[in-house]
């Protein structure tokens, strides 16, 4: 059995998250490879450090729920970092985000693998997305 959850269902629900998700959430990049599971934390975690590198920007705003596919998604405005050409120059593995106290919300490594950051003006770009399925479970 699964639960289905309707088409309109799915974009209330996405609305009320994207809405009552606050604000003050921070997008960071990393260059460590570590293994993400549900028990990593921002410690383990090494922040960018190439050069033009502006650490975590904050979630301004989330906009309204449409489909993609079978899910109903909210973006928020995409966040972009620089390399200016100066020393050093670095990887980007994933980004992260974090809440306002700097606990670790969620993780995601870039499935194409790491980016090198080795030519000025070249950039790394976030668009952070909530989003609420429409089918769930397994079968019992």
């Amino acid at each position: 059995m699964s639960l289905v959850s309707v088409d309109e269902g799915a974009i209330r629900a996405c609305k009320l998250l994207a809405q009552g998700w606050p604000t003050y959430r921070y997008v960071g990049l990393y260059q460590n490879e570590v293994t993400i599971d549900r028990h990593v934390t921002i410690d383990k975690l090494e922040d960018c450090d190439f050069s033009g590198y502006v650490g975590r920007q904050k979630i301004e705003a989330w906009g309204p729920a449409d489909f993609v596919g079978d899910r109903a998604v909210s973006y928020a405005a995409p966040l972009t970092w620089e390399y200016d050409g100066g020393d050093p120059s670095g990887w980007v593995v994933g980004y992260y985000v974090v809440d306002e106290d700097g606990v670790l919300l969620w993780v995601e490594e870039r499935p194409e693998g790491p980016v090198a950051m080795v030519q000025g003006g070249q950039f790394f770009q976030v668009t952070p997305s909530l989003s609420v399925g429409t089918r769930y479970g397994g079968t019992t």
